[in-house]
Parts: C-alpha cells; sequence; structure tokens
C-alpha cells in the first residue's frame, strides 16, 4: 500500500490519527483543486536551504503543469528554486507577514496551498528546528497563507505546517499548530510527494513519477546550487541523513505498485 511505503522511519503514532488512505484522499483533493496551485516550501538549515521539500516540489510542480495547472512557488531568500514562478516572502514581524500573505492571496487567488517540508509556528509563535533551536530570525512566516480553505500540508517531523492538526493529541510545545484541511505523513515529506504523484498516476492512467535517475540528477543539481542535507548541515547526495540510494527504492517501489 502506498502509504506504508512513505511513511517508514518516523513517528508512527500520527498514523493513529488519519485515515488509512490519507494520501490517496490528499491527491483527490489536489486534483479536484489543481487550477491554481502555490507549492510552499524551503526549511532552514545551516545558512541555507535543506534538499526536503524543493526536490519534491520541483516534481510535483512540473507534473501539475502538465496537468493545466498554473504553478507558483512561494518560498523565502534562502530557497533558490527557479523552475517555477517564484514568490519571495520576506523575513520581517508578524504585521508585515499578515499583509504581504494577504496580497499574495488577493493577487493570485490560488485554488490550493500546498506546504512540503515547510516549518512551522509552535504553540509561542516561534520556529524550531529538529534540534528544537529557534530559527526564527532565519524563517518567514508563511503560516498566515494557510487562512484560506484549501490546503494541504506534507510533514515528517512534528514541526512542520500540517501537524497542527494533531497538535492536541501529540503534546508538545514544538509541534506546529498550523493546521491544513488534508495532511500527509511521510517518513520524508518528499516521499508523500511521490505518494501523491504515485495516485495520480493511477488516476490518469500514466506514470508520473520520476525515475531514480531523475530523483539522482535533481538531487545533484539542489546541492550544487548548495542546498544542504536536513540532518548534517552539509552539501551531500542525502536527504534528511538517508542516502540517495534508499531515496531510490522507496521510488521503485512506488513505481512497482502503479
Amino acid at each position: 500500500m502506498i502509504e506504508d511505503i512513505i511513511s517508514k522511519k518516523r513517528r508512527i503514532e500520527v498514523l493513529e490519527y488519519l485515515p488509512h488512505d490519507y494520501c490517496k484522499k490528499a491527491s483527490e483533493f489536489l486534483i479536484k483543486n489543481r487550477k491554481r496551485v502555490g507549492i510552499v516550501t524551503g526549511f532552514f538549515v545551516n545558512n541555507a536551504c535543506e534538499t526536503d521539500g524543493p526536490l519534491s516540489a520541483i516534481f510535483l510542480g512540473n507534473v501539475l503543469k502538465t496537468l493545466d495547472s498554473e504553478v507558483f512557488l512561494i518560498t523565502d531568500r534562502y530557497c533558490r528554486i527557479e523552475n517555477f514562478e517564484r514568490i519571495e516572502f520576506p523575513i520581517t514581524d508578524h504585521e508585515k507577514s499578515k499583509e504581504f500573505a494577504e496580497s499574495i492571496l488577493r493577487s493570485y487567488e490560488p485554488t490550493l496551498l500546498i506546504s512540503i517540508e515547510r516549518c512551522g509556528f509552535a504553540e509561542d509563535n516561534r520556529y524550531y528546528n529538529m534540534r528544537k533551536e529557534d530559527i526564527t530570525p532565519y524563517t518567514a512566516k508563511m503560516d498566515y497563507l494557510f487562512r484560506i480553505k484549501n490546503t494541504v500540508g506534507i510533514g515528517d517531523g512534528g514541526n512542520e505546517i500540517g501537524f497542527g492538526n494533531f497538535k492536541n493529541k501529540l503534546g508538545d510545545k514544538y509541534i506546529s499548530k498550523t493546521e491544513t484541511e488534508y495532511f500527509v505523513f511521510a517518513g520524508v515529506s518528499n516521499w508523500g510527494v511521490y505518494g501523491i504523484l504515485a495516485y495520480i498516476s493511477i488516476k490518469f492512467g500514466e506514470n508520473f513519477l520520476p525515475s531514480p535517475e531523475e530523483q539522482s540528477s535533481v538531487l545533484k543539481e539542489l546541492v550544487k546550487k548548495g542546498f544542504v542535507d536536513g540532518f548534517s548541515g552539509e552539501r551531500e547526495l542525502k536527504v534528511d541523513g538517508i542516502p540517495l540510494s534508499y531515496h531510490n527504492k522507496i521510488l521503485e517501489e512506488l513505481n512497482r505498485i502503479i
């Protein structure tokens, strides 16, 4: 099952609060609301952006464009992806962030926002990484975008946008409180996107998943541009401390299913 493949290696207790086909439901929601999609991603690590999130955002955006969606990327200055129209959200105070978020929503009128591995507000309205270090000065307050109805969150560790759906159940002050209408839990957030792409492939009868070779090529390009592994903070061919070879195995498993 697709959900079994993408949820390996992380906090399995989250699965107790999700329907067994949570990724399928999110993919159906995305397909239904795909006219104008804003992809939110980019997690600050070691004065750079980590590879989890941007890697799969590129593949998701390309597939959505194939399906005639308008796609735009919303991120901050640390995440330099130029594959789509890119909106740089400023790192500023709460009031200015609210105003900027409202201006984006007015100008672009997204039919769906999807967050991929994007740090969300903790209960004190600050941002924390996996080591519980405060990264607020380096993180744009994109949570204010997620006031619209059609939203999907993809996360793996608890501090990402979308985990607010389980805030009262997980009982950790560092868990993000920002909610989304649908949530996809994954062992690595990129895998959550791949799960969605697998279900989209089944729906349309065409394989939209990247091949292991494509994943390897794009990851190498990101690392060359300065993106880093989320665990080590170094430019290396890993995502969340996991070697590229294992991520390719995840894709191989999903490709076998579809």
